[in-house]
């Protein structure tokens, strides 16, 4: 998945116009090759407002926007992979030519905190005790798997997780993202 930020709620890349496809032998128009816009904005209907200068009353437009992802222009306007990958690398472009009008947006994944202060300078044995006692043996888990990786122990672990009664809903995992 590819996220921009632009500093314009209503910024658009055109990468490729609208252009007519015709017939070889005839020239007359059979279709229409279909634009390539990157919409950093989404119209969100009309507000009236006076006219600070005039006092008139005006319609204004409200418009959303500020980011755009690439995979779900792809899924709304019908584009093939190759079409999102034209738009990606446009954007791209921008972004290294002119990096004040739009950026990348990277998500980075934040590590498993440690389940309890402690945690590194016990064993196999206290560490399974401590889960239990405490009820964060899906974090012992987790921070487990990403840390030291004792197989003994992530086993442990897996079999004591599965004894625990079910809960409703798993904590997500923590994303931050970076500008």
């Amino acid at each position: 998945m590819a996220l921009y930020k632009s500093a314009y709620a209503a910024f658009q890349v055109l990468v490729r116009s609208e252009s007519p496809i015709y017939h070889q032998a005839t020239g007359v128009e059979i279709g229409r090759i279909k634009p390539l816009v990157a919409d950093f904005g989404e119209h969100g209907g009309t507000i009236k407002m006076p006219d600070p200068l005039t006092g008139a009353i005006e319609d204004h437009a409200l418009i959303h926007g500020h980011f755009y992802d690439t995979e779900a222009a792809q899924e709304k306007n019908g584009w093939t992979d190759e079409e999102r990958e034209s738009v990606e690398y446009a954007i791209d472009k921008l972004t290294r030519e002119q990096p004040f009008l739009v950026a990348r947006v990277e998500f980075e994944t934040q590590p498993a905190p440690k389940p309890w202060p402690t945690f590194d300078e016990m064993n196999t044995e206290q560490v399974l005790v401590f889960a239990n006692s405490l009820g964060l043996v899906r974090e012992a888990l987790v921070y487990e798997q990403e840390n030291k990786a004792r197989k003994t122990l992530v086993t442990q672990l897996e079999e004591a997780l599965g004894n625990q009664p079910v809960q409703d809903a798993e904590p997500e995992p923590q994303e931050a993202i970076t500008l």
